[in-house]
């Protein structure tokens, strides 16, 4: 009998031990504990972002958090405890190449590391760019099965590197479809077998499906061309060249392939300069690291062959506000648990949030709207009234809003529709028309409005100044 037990007890533990998932649950950003990992050395010459000398407060969370349902209204005592709440680490907010905000929190050390999981992809990404460039891969056309010879049979020949940068493999994978499975691959003792051995569900190039697998393959083809580790050339083209102050971890599972995916552990301040990099277009103290073109088509929102409008390059596009799809120019690297490398080129942005969790904050949309905010008073509240904010404003479905003074009141008028609302200042950028339930968030440029955002609802339309 104790025989018997004892060998069900053995049993138990070699299949617990064989079983990451069973033991560490769901992933953490200290992964880079329990994973082989690589140091990618910090910089030869490390570059530190300059510091505002005068201090900045963040605008309360209710007037730029939004939620994923786009219903939540947050309503905490001050912007930081907000954060506190959500499980942020560490937070930075970057303008005109200038660090305004920079706080740390629930614990984390200011020089220490954590890891950005699919973060990571943008990473991958841009070392593509880089090798398209330097001409180890022909273009973004070229046939996956260039690379890997066992992708020219089964539906899998006509798949091309395009289609592993847009998540438009056609890959029976899809990351939130089946945890389960991703769990399994997160924590694959060989996670190269396991993709390649992945098939198809539809044919390349026809349906948006985001799966880790497939950035996984992308790396492998990455690696293939360069004939380079992942960690000898991140460091020469990237890590390097850019002055990172820290040194990088990269995991690895058991067979030593790095988590192209999601194996990236950095500095917070190191992922600033990554979004400093694709905010100057790729140009970095005068040295060109990511093609110019590379950089602005991750900005480019359409639906050609199968990709989704909130997705390129490995990057997210969904930001705010939602109904102007095409003519936005952000865009955010993101990560489980809400690791974010935002950026805006438009008003020279770049906000930094590492976390242990994302709760039910959509962080992406949420910076989008931050970046609109001046960390600092711009404008005196009389000015705006009297004579910045009125005008006439256009979207681009050709609908005009004008808002105009009338003893005293500004006032909101829709031409072509029957509405006419009194707005009330709630922030020194914000206004809200109280009865009809409509905000209205001041773009700037400078000292000059540039447009406005309408909110009604869950809605939320862009106007232009004219």
């Amino acid at each position: 009998m104790k025989k018997s037990v004892f060998f069900k007890s053995l049993v138990l533990v070699v299949l617990l031990s064989s079983c990451r998932p069973i033991i560490y649950n769901v992933p953490n950003v200290t992964d880079y504990k329990i994973f082989r990992t690589e140091t990618i050395e910090k910089s030869s010459t490390p570059y530190h972002i300059p510091r505002s000398a005068s201090t900045s407060t963040l605008p309360d969370e209710f007037l730029w958090a939004i939620s994923n349902d786009n219903k939540k209204v947050y309503n905490y005592k001050s912007p930081e405890e907000f954060l506190i709440s959500q499980g942020t680490l560490s937070f930075i907010v970057i303008k005109n190449d200038t660090i305004v905000y920079e706080k740390y929190f629930n614990g984390f050390e200011p020089d220490s590391l954590r890891t950005v999981f699919s973060v990571s992809k943008s990473f991958t990404s841009a070392l593509v760019g880089i090798a398209i460039n330097e001409g180890y891969i022909k273009s973004v056309d070229q046939l996956v099965s260039d690379f890997i010879p066992s992708f020219k049979y089964n539906g899998k020949e006509k798949m091309t590197i395009n289609n592993l940068l847009q998540m438009t493999s056609g890959l029976n994978e899809n990351d939130y479809g089946d945890i389960l499975r991703l769990g399994l691959f997160y924590y694959a003792k060989d996670q190269n077998k396991r993709a390649l051995k992945t098939k198809l569900r539809h044919a390349p190039g026809t349906k948006f499906q985001y799966s880790s697998i497939t950035t996984q393959l992308l790396g492998i083809c990455l690696e293939k061309a360069t004939g380079k580790s992942f960690e000898t050339y991140f460091k020469e083209k990237i890590w390097e060249p850019m002055g990172m102050e820290y040194n990088a971890l990269s995991s690895k599972d058991d067979k030593g392939f790095h988590k192209y995916f999601g194996g990236i552990s950095a500095n917070p301040k190191d992922l600033a300069k990554f979004g400093l990099l694709y905010l100057k277009n790729g140009n970095w103290n005068g040295k060109q690291i990511i093609p110019e073109d590379w950089v602005k088509a991750t900005a480019k929102r359409d639906t050609i062959q199968g990709k989704s409008t909130s997705y390129t390059n490995c990057f997210w596009l969904d930001t705010y506000p939602l109904e102007n799809v095409f003519n936005k120019s952000d865009f955010f690297a993101g990560g489980y648990g809400g690791q974010i490398v935002y950026v805006n080129p438009e008003n020279n942005t770049i906000i930094i949030r590492t976390g242990t969790t994302e709760v039910d904050v959509h962080w992406g949309r949420s910076f989008s709207k931050l970046s609109h905010f001046p960390l600092n008073k711009v404008v005196d509240s009389q000015e705006l009234y009297n004579s910045k904010l009125i005008g006439t404003y256009k979207n681009k479905f050709g609908k005009e809003i004008y808002i105009y003074d009338e003893a005293g009141k500004v006032i909101m008028k829709c031409n072509g529709e029957n509405f006419e609302c009194h707005l009330v200042p709630s922030s020194d950028v914000t206004f809200e028309d109280k009865k009809h339930g409509r905000k209205v968030l001041v773009e700037f440029d400078k000292d000059r409005i540039k447009g406005v955002i309408l909110e009604e609802g869950k809605n939320s339309y862009y106007f232009s100044k004219r």
